[in-house]
């Protein structure tokens, strides 16, 4: 499958900026998700843009899928609330009639719950424009909210790289890698015990 994919905004048109900067948060999970899709046979389009306005950047992203005729958009984003308050994973789409997409939208947000993130589900509009002005099935992936604390404690935690096998996951349809997790979970059994022993302060 032929996937435009992109980081959202740009270097020079920035997104939300509260703990995490979005824009160079969400281009280092683009840069891990390449990769992956590549390695499962995906061809992926990059439709990453470096404008220095709002429209210059959704419409080069958008003219980028068209152009190179994909199967599928993606973007990927962090979202932000007044206050700080808002959490959680949502995934955009125009409607509800793509049945791909739609298991698409709940895998991914089905990987992030598992790591703790509120699952706000899938969510429709057909007024944002990467999911109107593209010709092919479109998904905006809200991945977590930049200015909560809960929600970038656990992007510092998971990485750039957990939360893209999250999305690859989702994409593909094949298991979260369980290396990291289990690598984790000794470090901290291991911990523990140095603890009990009195090995550790």
């Amino acid at each position: 499958m032929k996937i435009g994919l992109r980081g959202g905004h740009s270097p020079n048109c920035k997104g939300a900026i509260g703990i995490l900067d979005e824009q160079a948060e969400v281009r280092k999970i683009y840069n891990a998700l390449v990769p992956m899709l590549q390695k499962a046979g995906h061809t992926i389009i990059d439709c990453n843009s470096k404008s220095d306005n709002v429209n210059g950047e959704l419409t080069e992203g958008t003219n980028k899928a068209n152009e190179n005729a994909c199967d599928m958009y993606i973007t990927i984003h962090m979202n932000a609330s007044s206050g700080g308050v808002g959490n959680g994973t949502e995934c955009w789409l125009y409607n509800g009639d793509n049945d791909v997409m739609n298991t698409i939208a709940d895998r991914i947000n089905s990987n992030f719950a598992a790591e703790g993130y509120g699952n706000r589900g899938r969510k429709y509009s057909t007024g944002l424009h990467d999911l109107c002005a593209s010709s092919m099935p479109a998904m905006i992936i809200e991945t977590m909210f930049c200015d909560n604390t809960h929600d970038t404690e656990l992007y510092k935690k998971i990485g750039a790289n957990g939360i893209a096998e999250m999305i690859a996951s989702g994409i593909t349809g094949k298991a979260v890698p369980k290396k990291q997790k289990v690598i984790t979970h000794c470090k901290e059994v291991v911990l523990k015990n140095l603890k009990e022993r009195g090995s550790v302060p």
